[in-house]
């Protein structure tokens, strides 16, 4: 049995009409997808007619309702819908793009009309019988008791969800749409998360949402994956090598053992294109030596020390409700390192790291914008 995962699917700009009609969405990869027993992408989106924005940070992102037909008659069988922009449409932007999945025979994962719908596996049942699950990190658009939206990432939910399923399947594959953008590597937490989440049972754990092809790790028997990279997103950042590249995750399944390996691609804007013999032989190389990397503990922690410390202004600004240009301000001119002194930070640190607090904050904040 094969499968192929593939990462982030947006259906906005140069790829908005390249949606339409289209039976052959992936091009130089298509013959892939077409002899492959399942597939199952991210869909980054809403596809959905509403106008009505909901009120967060970050961009509010929406594709036409027509690519669901056009992602079924590639032979996609399964969206993955727990990510940062599935709500940003509201209620109904949610609901629409559940009912139109369903209407074009697209399973669907990882949202739903509820907190108990958003939170129910997929089980596709053939030779082996395999289970998906499918997590958000707690951004936008979470579903509720009484709200639409995605299936957010809880560790007690998915202890619970993880031994559930390993009685009913045959191999677990967990989405899990986490990780910092633009960093191939996972920080320290993420990487106990994920091998946590395959202690408990899971066979495959893929994070997706970082917009860059990320690392590999083999856990005792099973494989994670730090990013897959973008498959076919065109928005600001896509003239960058690493927007621009990506790689399916392709799965066999025989004798309940796992063949797990790479398909590097690059984007074409619209569709998907393979590499040439250097781009390939590049990205195996750097593969390879990501996979020695991210098993040292002591590389992990200092790569992500090294790495959030660009981030450093751009938080302290945001703490101070700074908008874009302010922002852009700080980063150049520092302007925040008067505004904190070491009590200050401490006072921050408690109410951000503390759970108690966090979840003052949290509930607080939701009332506000609701509001």
């Amino acid at each position: 049995m094969k499968i192929i995962i593939g990462g982030d699917v947006s259906p906005i700009n140069t790829n908005h009409d390249y949606f339409k009609d289209n039976s052959t969405l992936f091009g130089d990869f298509q013959d892939d997808f077409n002899t492959s027993d399942l597939n199952i992408i991210n869909l980054e989106v809403p596809l959905t007619d509403s106008n009505v924005r909901i009120t967060k940070s970050g961009a509010n992102l929406k594709g036409p309702v027509f690519a669901a037909k056009s992602l079924r008659d590639s032979n996609i069988h399964v969206a993955s819908l727990a990510n940062n922009h599935i709500g940003d449409f509201s209620d109904n932007g949610v609901v629409e793009t559940l009912e139109i999945c369903k209407s074009n025979n697209l399973l669907t994962v990882g949202a739903g009309v509820n907190t108990d719908n958003a939170k129910i596996p997929l089980i596709v049942n053939g030779e082996y019988n395999i289970g998906v699950l499918s997590y958000s990190d707690t951004e936008f658009g979470v579903a509720k008791k009484e709200r639409s939206g995605v299936n957010p990432l809880d560790m007690c939910d998915v202890t619970r969800d993880v031994l559930k399923l390993k009685e009913e399947v045959d191999f677990i594959i967990v989405l899990l749409h986490e990780g910092k953008e633009h960093y191939e590597y996972p920080s320290p937490n993420l990487q106990k998360i994920c091998r946590y989440i395959c202690d408990m049972g899971a066979d495959l754990v893929v994070c997706q949402h970082s917009h860059i092809a990320g690392a590999w790790e083999i856990y005792n028997h099973s494989n994670i994956f730090y990013g897959q990279g973008n498959l076919m997103f065109d928005y600001s950042n896509r003239n960058t090598n690493h927007w621009k590249t990506g790689y399916l995750i392709q799965v066999e399944l025989s004798d309940k053992k796992a063949e797990v390996q790479q398909i590097p691609f690059k984007q074409g804007f619209p569709g998907i294109l393979k590499l040439n013999k250097d781009e390939e032989a590049e990205f195996f190389a750097k593969s390879a030596k990501m996979k020695n990397n991210v098993v040292d503990e002591i590389f992990i922690g200092q790569s992500w020390n090294k790495f959030i410390s660009k981030y450093r202004l751009v938080y302290f600004s945001i703490f101070r409700g700074h908008g874009k240009w302010l922002r852009k301000a700080n980063s150049m001119l520092g302007l925040t390192n008067w505004l904190y002194n070491k009590k200050n930070k401490a006072i921050l640190l408690n109410v951000i790291r503390s759970r108690v607090h966090r979840e003052v904050v949290v509930d607080l904040l939701e009332k506000e914008i609701k509001n």
